[in-house]
């Protein structure tokens, strides 16, 4: 191999190794968003890369769960990975932020494996949620209301709000499974204001 081509291919190896080192070292949130999209235990970030949110915690139901951050699929919103996970959209407010935080976990889940929100019916106006950053601070909700939806039906009222406050809304699916579309029947939504 001519010396002034070995030499190129040096050069090459050693600059994509400095933009390799330059991505890990120089902008860690690559790292932490790579580690999100892998493991749904990583807690969520802001918009400004921040961590915000690790943990929904709801002692009425015994519920102590990770966030994992979920987009739409095909219009709709994702789920979480694992049943005893839960998913913040988002798109929508941040937990605590003024607007609409909507989160979302399994209920009802296959083989009768537990999941997150089986008992997310039994809350009730007043009952309490927690949301806890990565350091031990807790946001308070106070449930407000519950709602069940038809899959089809207009939600918007779930996703946006126009009245200045923070909430969170918490979704599960309940009713009959459709072997078809693979999902239950209706939607339970939780709708909870900031206490």
């Amino acid at each position: 191999m001519p010396k002034s081509l070995l030499l190129k291919w040096l050069f090459g190896v050693v600059c994509i190794v400095i933009i390799i080192l330059s991505i890990t070292y120089l902008y860690p949130w690559y790292n932490e968003i790579s580690a999100r999209e892998i493991i749904p235990s990583e807690p969520i970030f802001s918009s400004d890369n921040k961590i915000v949110t690790k943990r929904i915690k709801i002692p009425k139901i015994n519920v102590d769960a990770s966030i994992e951050s979920v987009g739409l699929i095909s219009g709709r919103m994702d789920v979480p990975e694992y049943p005893m996970d839960t998913a913040w959209l988002s798109l929508s407010s941040f937990p605590g932020e003024i607007g609409n935080a909507v989160i979302d976990g399994h209920s009802g889940y296959k083989d009768n494996i537990p999941a997150v929100f089986d008992d997310l019916h039994l809350l009730r106006i007043g009952d309490k949620l927690y949301i806890e950053d990565e350091k031990g601070k807790t946001i308070v909700f106070v449930v407000r209301e519950t709602k069940i939806y038809d899959p089809d039906a207009d939600a918007l009222k779930v996703f946006s709000s126009s009245d200045g406050l923070s909430h969170l809304n918490l979704i599960t699916c309940v009713g009959t499974w459709d072997t078809t579309t693979k999902s239950r029947s209706n939607r339970l939504v939780v709708f909870s204001d900031r206490e």
